[in-house]
């Protein structure tokens, strides 16, 4: 995972695969722990090494794991990353929460929790054409959670209001306001001694 930056952890990766994959649930049952008892940052902390033991390059899991292999590692590693996207949306870190739900859309496109959570995170940066593009995606994914319906329908509002406010602000700014044009006036600017009475007479 690119966007995850692993250099603060100290501890060393086992060589073995079975032992990686012990590794990342003991740390997501841990970071489970924290986030049950609102530790945020000991949560986020414990599901951030989580996903260092399961960390594989392009090269390991397009060619080294089987498929058997990358199912076992999906089976840990798209749990600690949602929960990982929940504590940052908490935390207000809406940029890496989206990055974490992108990591689990990109082996299942239409995962509730991941669109969901991607949808809150786009509200949280006030990003409300995003944020009901996700909550949508979830809504026709699973019609009956009241949480995404009630979500859904609390972006729809803010995206409402916000255009309001936008059409209201760039009423009338975008194009400059034409003037009556006056035949009289254009004539009196042009010829300040009224000249054009003389040339014009029959029109005034």
């Amino acid at each position: 995972m690119e966007f995850e930056n692993f250099a603060d952890i100290e501890e060393k990766r086992s060589d073995v695969f079975e032992v990686r994959l012990e590794e990342a649930l003991k740390f997501k049952n841990l970071g489970n722990d924290f986030y049950k008892s609102n530790d945020l940052f000991n949560a986020e902390y414990f599901y951030h090494v989580g996903l260092f033991h399961i960390d594989f390059d392009q090269l390991q899991w397009n060619f080294e794991l089987i498929d058997k292999h990358r199912e076992a590692v999906l089976e840990i590693k798209n749990p600690i990353c949602l929960n990982l996207a929940m504590v940052r949306i908490k935390l207000e870190n809406y940029r890496k929460a989206i990055d974490l739900c992108n990591e689990v859309l990109k082996e299942d496109k239409e995962n509730v929790k991941a669109l969901y959570r991607k949808a809150l995170a786009y509200k949280g940066l006030r990003l409300f054409e995003e944020a009901f593009e996700y909550a949508s995606r979830a809504f026709k994914a699973n019609p009956s959670d009241t949480s995404i319906r009630s979500l859904r329908k609390e972006i729809r509002e803010l995206l409402k209001r916000d255009r309001a406010r936008s059409d209201k602000f760039w009423k009338g700014k975008l194009l400059p306001k034409t003037k009556k044009f006056s035949l009289f006036r254009a004539l009196s600017i042009r010829n300040p001694l009224n000249l054009h009475f003389r040339v014009f007479p029959l029109l005034f």
